[in-house]
């Protein structure tokens, strides 16, 4: 699956993913920051994100010119976030490697994160497009929320579906909506097109969140030593709420402050992950059928169709 979505991107967008600079932009940046980010945050990644611009930007007839300004501010942004993430959760590795805090510390990484959203802002801002910097302004704020909500519910263990799922759609959601709606805004759509387009980029960042949340929980032979960090910070995503609401016993030990090894419970657990999953592929569904009247509203070429409609079905794989 992922081999057929690789074969299905245009070579001239694979071309522009390989060649994107995250690079701070102002000639006057600071060296050693962004010698810290290259070692850290900026290394490796998927870059999912710019990708995504890219491929909703050729379905709506934006240029690769165009979009990559853009697609690049979201990659920086997502990249500030992790960098703030590592230091609240007390991270000490990233993608394999040292986490932005352990390399530095965590004044430096707190410091580092707000240096790359200034950054982004002050780009963007340069370009003019007012809407795309206020929708920018607006996930940055979005972001700084989730994660302030998620610190409270960990604090109060006040855990609801409704507060896990606001969460999700306040730190992966909104993200994931700037690349669709980015390329609309740049195409000059309707305010209704663009409706549709944040609406797809919502419901593909909600699957990709719960996904994510499953594939955490694989199984207990497959866990990896930090995959349970956000549960030991009393984080508690989509799965590990699925479990306790089908588990009240266990629900009510860890309120207590019992420390709970959920792979003990790998039967319910798995159980859990397979709930999370037939919720991702509702929003996965939900997602292809919005994506598929953006492409009817913009009478696109079918080429431009295939490769988004290739990571919603390797979203749907990767959760099964």
């Amino acid at each position: 699956m992922l081999h057929k979505l690789i074969m299905d991107i245009p070579s001239y967008i694979t071309k522009e993913i390989k060649a994107l600079d995250l690079g701070i932009e102002a000639p006057e940046r600071n060296e050693d920051i962004e010698i810290l980010l290259k070692n850290t945050v900026l290394q490796g990644g998927k870059r999912l994100r710019p990708l995504l611009c890219f491929l909703v930007a050729d379905l709506f007839g934006v240029t690769c010119d165009e979009i990559n300004p853009y697609a690049r501010a979201i990659e920086l942004v997502h990249a500030a976030s992790l960098t703030h993430d590592d230091v609240v959760d007390n991270a000490t590795l990233r993608r394999g490697r040292p986490s932005i805090n352990v390399a530095s510390s965590n004044k430096k990484a707190v410091l580092v994160g707000d240096y790359l959203l200034a950054d982004v802002i002050v780009s963007l801002s340069k370009r003019g497009n007012v809407k795309l910097v206020t929708e920018m302004a607006k996930i940055i704020k979005d972001l700084a929320e989730g994660e302030w909500l998620q610190l409270q519910m960990s604090e109060d263990k006040n855990y609801t579906k409704e507060r896990i799922t606001q969460i999700a759609k306040l730190k992966t959601a909104s993200v994931m909506s700037w690349c669709t709606i980015s390329p609309a805004i740049l195409a000059n759509a309707s305010d209704d097109l663009v409706t549709l387009s944040r609406s797809f980029g919502n419901n593909l960042g909600m699957a990709f969140q719960l996904i994510d949340d499953a594939m955490d929980f694989r199984s207990a032979v497959e866990a990896d030593k930090d995959n349970n960090l956000d549960f030991a910070n009393g984080i508690i995503n989509s799965v590990v709420y699925e479990l306790f609401i089908n588990s009240q016993t266990l629900f009510k030990q860890y309120k207590s402050g019992e420390t709970l090894n959920l792979f003990n419970y790998e039967s319910e657990l798995m159980a859990a992950v397979k709930t999370i999953r037939l919720n991702a592929k509702t929003y996965i569904d939900t997602a292809e059928q919005e994506l598929r009247q953006i492409f009817e509203i913009v009478k696109g070429n079918e080429k431009t169709l295939r490769p988004l409609l290739q990571i919603l079905n390797f979203l749907a794989k990767r959760g099964q």
